[in-house]
């Protein structure tokens, strides 16, 4: 365990179980949020495609291919993101169902490109109206600038099936604006599951499920590290499927 996450601290390449990723030169890195989406992302048997929003380095693609049997498609805007991607599907055990293509969500959602997908996942920006890195690549993944949640809420709208699902991970205090954008657009949140760093920490975080069908809210709460900062056995347990624990 120690060891997994010393490499994750001291170096690029990343190793799960059934793949690895490299990131140093994707704006979008391996993080919690990512790996986190990742798993919490359900996939149904039916399902056929899959759509990727911001996709960066790709682990959220690669990590939703171990899990089902499904064409995934990730877009990104960054020219090295994409190729970065591109690699590390290449080297994995999906490359023949793992796509990437560097575009941009509004470019994406035109008529005569037209495609609808059976889940859509989004790992977005995140930072609406705050103060910029003078990394650029940093401001593209963190950054609305480039992906309002307006237009995310349109293209989530435009491509998704009328019986499709679409996940998402978001700070806390940004949730509510994409929710009721996307209620605007007939788009209903389904299920939050609340993310603490601590047990007597709030949340920071939320991964939020919304389909085209109203139904009761589900909310829930899931701790990562005990007080004495080693993981919960919850965490352990909700990641052992990818970590090298």
């Amino acid at each position: 365990m120690i060891a997994f996450f010393l490499q994750i601290l001291i170096m690029s390449t990343f190793r799960f179980q059934q793949f690895q990723i490299e990131d140093n030169k994707s704006t979008m890195k391996v993080g919690t949020d990512a790996v986190l989406l990742g798993i919490w992302t359900k996939i149904h048997p039916n399902c056929r495609n899959i759509l990727d929003i911001g996709s960066g380095c790709g682990v959220i693609s690669l990590m939703l291919a171990q899990k089902c049997d499904a064409h995934i498609l990730g877009i990104d805007i960054d020219k090295n993101s994409i190729q970065q991607a591109r690699q590390n599907a290449e080297i994995s055990p999906w490359n023949k169902r793992v796509n990437f293509e560097e575009i941009s969500l509004q470019n994406f959602c035109q008529p005569v490109r037209y495609q609808s997908f059976d889940i859509i996942v989004s790992n977005p920006p995140f930072f609406v109206n705050s103060l910029h890195s003078p990394h650029q690549g940093r401001n593209l993944s963190r950054h609305t600038d480039t992906l309002p949640y307006a237009a995310l809420a349109k293209g989530v709208a435009y491509c998704l099936k009328k019986e499709g699902v679409f996940y998402t991970v978001l700070p806390t205090q940004s949730a509510d604006i994409l929710i009721s954008l996307l209620q605007t657009e007939s788009i209903f949140l389904q299920k939050c599951l609340q993310i603490l760093s601590y047990p007597s920490a709030p949340p920071k975080r939320v991964l939020l499920c919304f389909s085209k069908e109203y139904k009761p809210l589900q909310t829930e709460t899931f701790t990562l590290r005990h007080q004495n900062r080693e993981f919960t056995d919850e965490y352990i347990q909700f990641t052992k499927e990818y970590y090298l624990w």
